[in-house]
This record gives structure tokens, C-alpha cells and sequence, in this order.
């Protein structure tokens, strides 16, 4: 067991330098109750899993896809960041118990650990996509035509003004660059003035 805390708590120390959500993304992670909280099944896995990730998280049955909220709009997880997720809680349980003080008790050191594994991950996304505090439908996403997405906000096409996304848009698509409202549209507006007139 001491070689195994030994890996782990190397393992821990680099981990912060290895994260790839955003900071204003983990921020609005959920708080996670004890672990012995959750049944010790892949049901309480699941539950504790969408737990610490119901806000950043959702899954569309139709098109069979996770998507990840990136502080302006949902993502399709197109590179499988819920099974990281998923291993990052392992590694946040595992890391909690070994700071806590004391000795940590075997078993639950053991069950935070397993939770890491790839049928215990795969099980647990299985089991959470079908928790209805993370799971929408394809009607949901990208209903208002007049909101379009940018890298560094939303564009209201009514007004034409930026505003920050909002998890209840439900925006999933992008024009991929950013708004600027001084830039000026000297080819629209010459295209305008020629066909529309």
C-alpha cells in the first residue's frame, strides 16, 4: 500500500500543471459530499460524478455526444474531456483523502482509486448521461437564429451587440472568431448599398 500512496501522491503533485479546462470553467465545479455519501457501486459514482460536474456538463441522447460549457458556449467533446473529468475526480478523491489527517483508511483510499480505472469510468459516464440535471435535448440547443457565438462572447444579431454566453442559451455553434465593435464593414456596406437598394 505504500508504494501505491507514494505513485499517487507523485502522481498528485503533477497534476496542476497538467490541466486543460479553463480556470473560469473549474470554478464553477460542484462540491462533492464524503465519499462514503455515494453508494460504493457505479450508480454512486455516477451520482457523484455529475454532482461535481452538473454545471459544466450535459449529453443530448439524439446525436449521442457529451458537451462541455467553455465559459461561452456548450462544446461537443469531441476529444473525450468527460472521461478526464471522470479520472480527475479519481485523482481529487484520492488527493483529499491523502491530505486529510491521519492515515487514510484503506478501503476508501482504494475505492478513490479504482474510480480511475477505464470500466469504472466507462461505467459511471454511462450510468450519468441519463441524470436528468445533465441531460437535454437536440429541440434545446441553438434555438434563437439571432444569437450567434464568437470566441469572446455571444452576438446578439438584433443589436449587434456582444454580450457573455449563457448556460440557458444553449449555444452550440460558433463563427470562430471574436467580436469587435470597432471594426468597420467597408465590403458589407458597399455590397448593401449596390443589391439592396
Amino acid at each position: 500500500m505504500d508504494v501505491t500512496l507514494k505513485a499517487l501522491e507523485a502522481e498528485i503533485a503533477g497534476a496542476d500543471e497538467k490541466k486543460e479546462l479553463s480556470k473560469l470553467v473549474l470554478a464553477e465545479l460542484g462540491e462533492i459530499k464524503n465519499l462514503d455519501a455515494y453508494n460504493e457501486n457505479d450508480g454512486g459514482n455516477a451520482a457523484m460524478f455529475v454532482d461535481r460536474y452538473n454545471e459544466i456538463i450535459r449529453y443530448i441522447h439524439a446525436l449521442e455526444s457529451w458537451f462541455i460549457w467553455d465559459g461561452n458556449r456548450w462544446l461537443p467533446d469531441a476529444v473525450e474531456n468527460v472521461h478526464q473529468l471522470a479520472l480527475e475526480l479519481s485523482k481529487t478523491l484520492a488527493a483529499d483523502l491523502l491530505k486529510a489527517p491521519g492515515r487514510p483508511d484503506g478501503q476508501t483510499i482504494r475505492r478513490a482509486i479504482a474510480m480511475g480505472s477505464k470500466s469504472k469510468i466507462s461505467a459511471t459516464l454511462w450510468l450519468a448521461r441519463s441524470d436528468p440535471r445533465i441531460v437535454i435535448k437536440r429541440e434545446q440547443i441553438d434555438v434563437d437564429n439571432f444569437l450567434l457565438g464568437a470566441r469572446n462572447g455571444v452576438i446578439d444579431l438584433r443589436t449587434g451587440q456582444r454580450r457573455d454566453g449563457r448556460k440557458g442559451d444553449f449555444i452550440t455553434k460558433s463563427c470562430g472568431c471574436n467580436h469587435d465593435a470597432t471594426a468597420t464593414g467597408a465590403t458589407l456596406a458597399r455590397f448593401s448599398e449596390r443589391d439592396f437598394q
